[in-house]
Formats: C-alpha cells, sequence, structure tokens
C-alpha cells in the first residue's frame, strides 16, 4: 500500500493560514420562533417568493439571456423589501399601473396544462411586471408568492 502524502498525520485539507482566521460567525436569526413569525395572513408582512410551482415546460431559465437574469434577481432582491399593502397598491388599469403593477389574470389565458386545473378555483392568478416587458405569474398564499409562469416576453397577456 502506498503512503499518501495528504494523509500525513497533522496534515488537512484545509490550508493552515485559513483555519488559523478567526470566525466571525453570522446567523440569520437567534430563535426559531423568529422565523416562523413572518408566515402569516397580514397584508403588513413583506413578499416572499417561491419557485417550488414554477412550470417549466413553458418557459424556463434556460430561455433567459444573462441581461434578463439580471432583471430577474434585481427583482427578487427588491420585492422582498415590501410588504403585500405596498404591492398591491401598485395596482391599477391602464398607466395608473405602476412598480411591479399585481394584474390579475383569467386562467383561460394560460397554456393548457394540468398544473392549471390542479388548482383550487378560488386561487387568484397575477401577473407581476418585472419591466417593460418581462413578467412572472403566479399566485399568493399568505405572504408567499408562488411563481408558476415566467414571460420573458410578456406572450401569455399581451
Amino acid at each position: 500500500m502506498s503512503k499518501n502524502k495528504s494523509n500525513k498525520k497533522g496534515t488537512s485539507l484545509i490550508p493552515q493560514f485559513v483555519a488559523d482566521k478567526p470566525r466571525n460567525t453570522t446567523y440569520l436569526n437567534k430563535t426559531i420562533a423568529v422565523v416562523d413569525s413572518w408566515y402569516t395572513d397580514s397584508n403588513k408582512t413583506n413578499v416572499f417568493l417561491s419557485l417550488r410551482l414554477l412550470q417549466d415546460s413553458f418557459q424556463c431559465f434556460s430561455d433567459w439571456t444573462k441581461q434578463e437574469m439580471s432583471i430577474f434577481w434585481d427583482f427578487n432582491r427588491k420585492i422582498h423589501n415590501i410588504s403585500w399593502e405596498l404591492l398591491m397598491q401598485q395596482a391599477g388599469k391602464g398607466q395608473s399601473k405602476v412598480g411591479y403593477a399585481p394584474t390579475p389574470i383569467n386562467r383561460d389565458l394560460y397554456p393548457v396544462a394540468s398544473f392549471i386545473d390542479q388548482l383550487d378555483p378560488n386561487i387568484q392568478l397575477l401577473e407581476l411586471r418585472l419591466n417593460d416587458k418581462i413578467r412572472v405569474h403566479g399566485f399568493r398564499d399568505r405572504p408567499i408568492f408562488y411563481i408558476c409562469y415566467l414571460d420573458r416576453n410578456h406572450e401569455i397577456c399581451k
């Protein structure tokens, strides 16, 4: 059996100069109870995005350009800083829409898919505007906005 130099006693895969640095540990939350406090029905809670129900058979991020992805990640960073109350104040008709302009969309406009049929009929699907042409579509459940469709060319409802 040959001896492996990296397994000598006293050696490590982590370089010593890294191991000697003081560690500054930062926690997102020190108590788990605080983590659960965001999960309410209140319109005062901030918007939280989920890609859990993304229908990649319609469009997926691999179709997007680097610039479009940059717009999406900017949207992702910013929307977490506003409440549902503020988001819904951005809704309107025609020229009165501002910001993300949440707009209810009729289910008949979406691509035919078993996904739409499986949604509770009481769930309202919304379109959010990322810029002049890029949209995401989904629905709200408490503070979570589940993105179900990506729409980089505003094709679902032009």
